[in-house]
């Protein structure tokens, strides 16, 4: 093969890629002209308490999650309750949403030696547009009960047809995301532990009384800001 055709190839070649990949962001981009910016929150964990300790998120927990943004911690209320809690954050483009969707603490927290011993209906809390919903549990810890609230959402609000994405982290279901022109563009993981409520009903007062007190709220900015 002589010099010229090898250097036509290249060329083929390079045309090709940079068609499929000008065609890969025009599919995205037509998609995503429905969808609006979602209001923007974070959780400032409260390390003022005496006695909190930072839980460093693992590095192979970090690898699982591709994460980089995390942070946890541990505490004592003055009604003796322990907590822990989770918060992650994803950048746009930095990870897949399923990836985020596929972690079920059902799964992971009985991996962990825990129980699952009961599902309630979802813990709604709002604040101004904000809307969160928590999946909350019971599961048993050794002796004690323990109430985790986990919440995944995402940067950008997409119309609820063709939108919508589960846990599963299949070659099929990430085709499916593709057709539906979805692709990650933001997300934030809320998890939360309680150990010592007498009741659901005591678990849910006080994980409000912690959202009301550390979830900062404001828009979300534009990607590349």
């Amino acid at each position: 093969m002589g010099r010229g055709s090898v250097t036509r190839g290249v060329w083929w070649a390079l045309a090709l890629f940079l068609s499929s990949f000008a065609a890969t962001q025009a599919w995205f981009a037509w998609h995503e002209q429905q969808f609006t910016r979602a209001v923007i929150w974070r959780v400032a964990l409260p390390r003022s308490i005496e006695g909190y300790l930072d839980k460093p998120v693992s590095e192979r927990i970090r690898a699982e999650l591709r994460v980089q943004d995390a942070d946890s911690g541990a505490w004592q209320d003055a009604q003796g309750r322990r907590w822990q809690a989770s918060y992650f954050e994803w950048p746009a483009g930095s990870n897949g949403e399923q990836t985020v969707l596929v972690h079920d603490p059902r799964v992971c927290l009985q991996a962990s030696g825990m129980q699952h011993l009961e599902t309630f209906p979802d813990c709604v809390w709002e604040r101004g547009e904000l809307r969160l919903d928590f999946e909350a549990y019971r599961f048993r810890d050794g002796a004690r009960d323990v109430y985790v609230f986990n919440t995944v959402t995402s940067d950008v609000v997409r119309p609820s047809t063709g939108a919508a994405l589960d846990g599963r982290l299949t070659r099929g279901s990430r085709w499916e995301a593709v057709v539906a022109g979805i692709r990650h563009l933001g997300q934030r993981r809320l998890e939360v532990g309680i150990w010592g409520a007498a009741s659901p009903q005591e678990a849910d007062r006080a994980f409000r009384e912690f959202l009301d007190a550390t979830v900062r709220v404001g828009s979300a900015p534009d990607s590349g800001d």
